[in-house]
């Protein structure tokens, strides 16, 4: 989150991704670093907790949540992935 914080402080735009399991944290992080209003990105943590041979198709599902909070459409990708 610092880092992407950052970026967007410098004008940069950014998507954070994070596990379900670490959203909470994720948007507490973002609320103390000061820009709470950062894009979000949430994909399901691994069942295994080990990231597999599946984060292919993780990719494709979540790609168009990046692209859309990147480009800022279609409100974004909603707050735990929302901008």
């Amino acid at each position: 989150m610092f880092d992407a914080i950052e970026m967007e402080k410098r004008g940069v735009p950014t998507v954070t991704i994070a596990h379900d399991t670490f959203l909470k944290a994720a948007h507490l992080h973002a609320r103390v670093l000061g820009l709470e209003e950062i894009a979000i990105v949430v994909e399901p943590a691994p069942d295994s907790g080990v990231v597999g041979e599946d984060v292919g198709s993780v990719a494709d599902a979540t790609f168009g949540e990046v692209v859309a909070a990147l480009t800022n459409t279609a409100g974004a990708a909603g707050k735990g992935g929302d901008r």
